[in-house]
């Protein structure tokens, strides 16, 4: 229902017999609704002889009809790219349009009655809003989304979108989700430098492997054994980052890193003239882990170790 308002300028009028009440609504700030319940308070009502109120509040269901309002249909569905990542991220967004301002259902469950195309979803924790205006579903993605633009949204019933009085029938419908949620860019690494972390002039303990990407990447299944060392006959290099090396991911936009830091360990055996490369299956994927990084193959390296 409304918020209860009857406006600023309601008032009230009893017929000859006193036993009937009519409120005429008035002003501005109006809005009551079908379905929504009328209180009368403890004791604004007495007797016909005005010796005694009723000792306990009065309340009703309204019902009859205001009106039915326009009946609001599905307009546009469109997404937004909201962080601004490529592809459909967590707090990227759906925005469905209606044609006309609906009744606002609680939109505690209403995603559970909003179906994707393909078996997608919007995301673990999703959620949904009405715009101010009542008339557009603002559904903000979640964690691991599959929507993607070109799905078709479906709303049943169930959802309890309505014309603005309630009074109508729950509608259903479908669209096309239009705009883009950013397109989607494979990662590639745009940079393979040595920085001298320990600060002596050999490779040491400290010193750094720094992989630079063109992208934010998703790295929550990295393969550490994938990036391989060879010397400059192409021999591969055994433990090149030494006995137990860091790995950092870091330079973080929007929640995902585009650089990889790995610390050297005790006893590294890489080199300044070595060659880097990176295998297949490595886990380094774009932020929606759609596409994983192209294989690196005998990469230099830049910088130095000291």
């Amino acid at each position: 229902g409304g918020t209860g308002s009857l406006g600023d300028a309601a008032s009230i009028t009893w017929n000859g017999a006193g036993t009937q009440m009519t409120i005429t609504l008035g002003g501005s700030g109006i809005d009551v609704k079908y379905g929504d319940t009328l209180r009368l308070a403890t004791g604004s009502l007495h007797n016909i002889g005005g010796e005694g109120a009723i000792g306990s509040s009065v309340s009703a269901i309204i019902k009859g009809t205001f009106g039915i309002g326009a009946i609001p249909t599905i307009g546009t569905i469109q997404a937004t790219n909201d962080l601004g990542l490529g592809g459909a991220n967590a707090g990227d967004k759906v925005t469905i349009a209606f044609t006309a301002v609906t009744n606002t259902p609680s939109t505690t469950n209403i995603l559970s009655n909003i179906a994707l195309s393909g078996g997608h979803k919007f995301g673990l924790n999703a959620t949904a809003a009405w715009s101010l205006d009542g008339a557009s579903l603002i559904i903000t993605l979640g964690t691991n989304a599959t929507v993607a633009v070109g799905d078709v949204v479906t709303i049943s019933t169930d959802a309890g979108i309505k014309d603005y009085s309630g009074e109508s029938e729950s509608i259903s419908g479908a669209g096309t989700i239009s705009g883009t949620f950013g397109e989607l860019v494979q990662p590639t690494l745009s940079n393979l430098y040595a920085t001298n972390g320990d600060g002596t002039a050999a490779v040491a303990e400290g010193d750094t492997l720094e992989f630079v990407f063109n992208t934010p990447v998703d790295h929550s299944t990295f393969v550490l054994s994938t990036i391989t060392v060879s010397d400059s006959t192409g021999i591969l290099r055994t433990k090149p980052f030494g006995v137990t090396q860091n790995v950092y991911w870091v330079d973080s936009i929007g929640g995902y890193a585009t650089r990889l830091q790995i610390v050297l360990g005790a006893n590294p055996t890489i080199q300044i003239t070595d060659k880097v490369s990176i295998a297949g299956s490595n886990g380094i994927k774009d932020v929606t882990k759609t596409i994983e990084i192209a294989p690196v193959t005998d990469r230099t390296i830049g910088g130095t170790f000291g």
